[in-house]
């Protein structure tokens, strides 16, 4: 190997041109070579590298290598190949060249693609080894990373990074510097308006009101007396990775090295950034999470904690935070930077404006901006795509600039998120613990901010808080899914609301959580502490109705008063009521309320968007049942219709929700029926169990009709048929032996139900329990079955006859479990909206849960031989489909098919029990969905294992089985013989159960 240069190459003016070596995989990289290497060549410079292989003696790669000893700079692109690998080693050519320039003492400047949307059948190298390639091409980024730091690039920015490298390297061989330009010092004025304008800032952001308690308006609460971390899960951008709704996270963060439980705060020391490098990883954050769950309380977190200095930050010491909620976007705001200066100067009301307008611009100018970018979801999706352009761009141009941006689940898909270049968080519900001291924050606060008694006070806010905690963990509130709701900050803080001054049980339902919210603060509480009320909640209610119902119709999260105040001033003239001046009232509601929150004097908006649905909800009920009233169809048609329309809209699915679980007279018969006469409920399955789930009264007969209708076409039918079999099964079954449709609906892959077979129900519990007859078969797999592993050797078992459950335990049968059981934790994931909805599987739950849970349902775990004997009911192929699987068949990640078979979707969650074909014992997915705990321990081979179908146990292991696959994987891992395992302890997103008796 040649030797180390002492020291590099210089480069005198009137020296020989350097030669630069090009290194890459070839097949990928083609054009990007020729880019480059005409970047090279404008720079003065020869492009230095073998593009073709002559036939020589020696191995092209000594050739190679040769080119890089000779060479005075390397330049290393590396895309999603691996590339090719000499006599079989583990080092790809384009590694070893990597190695060789880094051994001879050749600078390298090395070039990443950006981490965004791959196609591994098109990006990846070749072959059945690409997945192992992929790995080895990962451990050898890390090391590049680790060594010399790369720039990322895309398809625009290659040349130009590339160029500007290429130029800075040249200025120092020279003995100058790179040509950059000379920082802006700023002004004495400048620097003074600066320390105002953080001063304001954290004034601003100190403090959250509380509405309903204050002499005037609200309770200001300092933000450090209130906040209570919040669980956040990072997701690291891998290229496999699509997280529009957080689906994978928990089980990425399980096998990474990052710790999950951060705050925004901790989360940004992970970007690591500095204002004058351009060889960082990432550019910004993304924060996501459910409505109300708490991502602007971690932006105002970040801004009070940089200004006050009250947490080390691995940014810039010098670096500004800046606040900017896109609920205050406006038309003429066409980039980043416009918005920026208007929104500062429009803001800084104690300012003079022209004083504030070049503030704004000095500030801009000067750079190093840590720009908490707020509510994406709040932008009309007409313009998410525009303003998640705007963010890249500035974030991709301007170096000084670090982005954060939050948004709800429902907002961020396809054209919406961000690329690659932005770390993806997303927020966990609260955990007991942290719920808990929240209210006792939020009482205490409360009871003591205008008490004349403080030390009494104290005494009662701890009495409350008690009281209210010992409520939430009755067994009946805790088994039920209202549960959730004290996992989310806003509706914990509801629920606080409710409790302290209703003195009453607390509702079961989110609508009348929101209803009882609504009325205390439009009047209960200032009734209670003898204060005057403007407008009673009864003639404020229905306006605030309208409101919320237009504004929601134009998709605004805020709204000019001017246009409120027509809106108010015609509700009152319809009612009959006297004159009311729209300003009074606007006025009125934001003071006396807070319900409604003003903006900058000319603007309202409600102060959570979850109020603003549940009141457009309500007005679209009163509007339907008006017309109901008076008999008027075609008013009560259109009502629903419209609202129908929005089915597959993601800003109407909280309203839709609202509406169908609103108590009292119930539309859900009449609304769905407008539903599924349409096509926009197709392909939204997970909506449709979501709305049976959360329906005050579920009526099975818009689908019973439907599947009645022989006219009607066969894919929604089989839609039809999934709703029906998850939430009314009995009515299914009904119309599968009256009608035979169950033949129709099997044959079209979808779902069915075997009419006649024979069960019985466990003991508790409502576990239904297949009969299975005992028989012997073949355990494992063959040789020649594809992704097979060395632990599933073939041998003979013969199986006595069990019972097994027809699906996985669902939620609704783990809560009468835990309304029995007061010491028993719920499920890790029991408050996820993702997987707790009452017929989907119960999963984080662990092995040990899982056998209490047996026990008490007078039942136990299978055998992992009874497990695999009743999954294949007699078939001897990978899955009792067949050959391969499709997601119509089995819920797995379907971009990774099995043995040349379709691919299709990834739902990136469990779906409903029932929702896919049974095999032939009659058993409900027992490929995919959730991986499900046998009894046994786990043993890396079945060399000694029993062959009469009882469990293996090892006393004291601690490993046991698993076996199904779950949601989130690949075909082959849900094979009839596939085999999991994880500690007994373990609590995983895609982890449930099926029960066994014998």
């Amino acid at each position: 190997m040649a030797k180390k240069r002492e020291q590099p190459r210089t480069q005198q003016a009137d020296a020989p041109p350097l030669k630069v070596f090009v290194s890459s995989t070839y097949l990928d990289n083609v054009q990007r070579r020729r880019l480059v290497q005409d970047v090279i060549i404008q720079a003065g410079m020869i492009p230095h590298a073998m593009e073709f292989w002559p036939a020589q003696e020696r191995e092209p790669q000594d050739l190679s290598l040769d080119y890089v000893r000779e060479a005075d700079l390397f330049v290393g692109i590396l895309g999603w190949r691996f590339g090719w690998t000499p006599d079989g080693g583990t080092k790809s050519i384009t590694e070893m060249e990597y190695d060789e320039a880094g051994e001879v003492g050749v600078e390298r400047l090395m070039f990443e693609i950006e981490r965004g949307a791959v196609d591994p059948d098109k990006d990846f190298d070749d072959g059945p080894d690409k997945y192992d390639k992929q790995k080895l091409l990962e451990a050898f980024k890390r090391r590049v990373q680790r060594d010399v730091h790369p720039q990322w690039f895309n398809a625009e920015t290659l040349t130009g990074r590339v160029a500007t490298a290429l130029h800075n390297h040249l200025a120092k061989l020279r003995g100058g510097e790179a040509a950059e330009p000379e920082p802006q010092r700023p002004t004495p004025a400048f620097d003074q308006q600066l320390a105002v304008f953080l001063d304001q800032l954290a004034r601003r952001h100190d403090a959250l009101s509380l509405a309903g308690f204050s002499k005037r308006v609200r309770v200001e609460m300092r933000l450090q007396d209130l906040y209570v971390p919040m669980r956040v899960m990072l997701n690291t951008r891998l290229e496999d990775d699509e997280f529009g709704s957080g689906r994978e996270a928990d089980e990425k963060l399980r096998h990474s090295d990052r710790h999950d439980d951060l705050n925004l705060v901790q989360a940004l020391e992970l970007l690591k950034v500095t204002a004058t490098t351009d060889d960082r990883r990432h550019r910004g954050i993304v924060v996501l999470g459910d409505p109300g769950s708490g991502k602007t309380t971690h932006l105002r977190r970040v801004v009070f904690s940089m200004v006050r200095g009250e947490e080390r930050l691995h940014l810039p010491a010098d670096m500004v935070p800046v606040f900017l909620p896109l609920r205050a976007l406006k038309a003429e705001d066409t980039t980043l930077r416009k918005f920026f200066l208007r929104f500062l100067t429009e803001e800084d009301d104690d300012n003079d404006p022209d004083i504030a307008e070049g503030f704004a611009k000095s500030l801009w100018k000067r750079g190093n901006l840590l720009l908490l970018v707020d509510g994406l979801d709040e932008v009309p999706e007409e313009r998410r795509a525009e303003i998640r352009k705007w963010i890249e761009d500035a974030a991709r141009k301007r170096d000084d600039l670090v982005c954060v941006v939050t948004c709800r689940y429902a907002g961020y898909k396809q054209k919406a998120r961000l690329g690659g270049g932005f770390l993806e968080l997303h927020l966990r519900p609260l955990t007991n613990e942290s719920a808990e001291r929240f209210i006792h924050n939020w009482y205490r606060v409360v009871e003591t901010t205008f008490a004349q008694d403080v030390s009494a006070a104290r005494k009662r806010a701890v009495q409350r808080a008690e009281d209210l905690v010992e409520r939430l963990r009755l067994p009946d509130f805790r088994a039920s899914r209202v549960y959730e709701m004290i996992r989310n900050p806003l509706l914990l803080t509801a629920v606080c609301l409710v409790h302290r001054d209703r003195g009453r049980d607390l509702p079961d339902r989110r609508a009348d959580l929101y209803l009882e919210c609504v009325r205390v603060l439009l009047e209960l509480w200032r009734d209670a502490a003898g204060l005057a009320v403007t407008f009673p909640e009864k003639e404020a209610r229905p306006v605030l109705r309208r409101i919320a119902l237009s504004m929601q119709e134009q998709k605004l999260a805020r709204a000019p008063a001017r246009v409120l105040r027509e809106i108010v001033e015609t509700a009152f003239r319809d009612t009959g009521s006297a004159t009311v001046d729209g300003d009074t009232f606007l006025c009125a509601i934001r003071d006396e309320s807070g319900l409604l929150t003003g903006w900058s004097g000319d603007e309202y908006g409600f102060m959570h968007l979850g109020f603003q649905e549940f009141l457009a909800a309500e007005e679209i009920r009163e509007r339907a049942l008006a017309a109901a009233v008076a008999r008027d169809d075609a008013a009560y048609e259109a009502v629903l219709r419209e609202l129908a329309a929005h089915f597959d809209d993601s800003w109407w699915h909280e309203v839709i929700l609202l509406v169908l679980s609103i108590d009292g007279q119930s539309l859900f018969a009449p609304l769905l029926r407008e539903v599924v006469a349409g096509q926009a409920w197709l392909g939204q399955d997970e909506f449709v169990d979501q709305c049976l789930g959360d329906a005050f009264e579920f009526d099975p007969a818009p689908f019973v009709e439907l599947l009645e209708d022989e006219t009607v076409d066969a894919e929604r039918r089989r839609a039809a048929a999934r709703a029906l079999r998850s939430h009314d099964p009995e009515r299914f079954e009904q119309i599968v032996v009256e009608r035979w449709i169950e033949s129709e609906i099997r044959s079209a892959g979808t779902v069915g139900s075997p009419a006649l077979r024979a069960t019985t129900l466990s003991p508790r519990g409502g576990i239904e329990l297949v009969a299975i007859a005992g028989g012997t078969f073949t355990m494992g797999s063959p040789e020649t079955e594809r992704q097979r592993d060395d632990d599933e050797d073939p041998h003979r078992v013969v199986v006595p006859e069990f019972q097994l459950a027809s699906f996985a335990v669902t939620n609704e049968q783990y809560g009468r479990y835990l309304a029995e059981n007061p010491d028993a934790e719920e499920p890790e994931y029991w408050a996820d909206k993702r997987f707790n909805q009452p017929n989907q599987p119960v999963v984080g739950v662990s092995w040990d849960e899982a056998r209490a849970f047996c026990a008490w349902a007078g039942l136990r775990l299978p055998s992992e031989a009874e497990w695999e004997y009743a999954c294949r009911a007699g078939t001897t192929t990978p899955f009792w489909f067949g050959e391969t699987i499709t997601t119509r068949q089995v819920n797995f990640d379907g971009r990774f098919p099995y043995a040349g078979g379709e691919k299709g979707g990834y739902r990136q969650r469990t779906v409903p029990v029932g929702s896919l074909p049974p095999n032939g014992y009659g058993l409900y997915e027992m490929h995919g969905n959730v991986w499900e705990w046998c009894e046994d321990t786990w043993h890396k081979s079945y060399d000694g294992a029993p062959c009469d179908g009882s469990a293996w146990v090892n006393v004291g292991a601690a490993y046991r089985v698993m076996r199904g696959g779950g949601w989130f994987e690949a075909a082959g891992g849900c094979r009839s013989a596939c085999r999991g395992k994880n500690q007994s302890g373990f609590r995983g997103y895609s982890t449930g159960f099926r029960p066994a008796r014998s």
